[in-house]
């Protein structure tokens, strides 16, 4: 998946397959690093 950095900022998504959701889907989640600190 695509990562975007601005200004030290990283926002990284992640897709979460340890569990399914209803739909047959996994969820995403959204990781935030500032500076390398998360």
């Amino acid at each position: 998946m695509d990562t975007y950095v601005l200004n030290g900022i990283t926002i990284a998504p992640i897709l979460d397959n340890r569990r399914e959701i209803k739909s047959g889907s996994y969820p995403v989640k959204i990781r935030v690093t500032y500076k390398r600190d998360r």
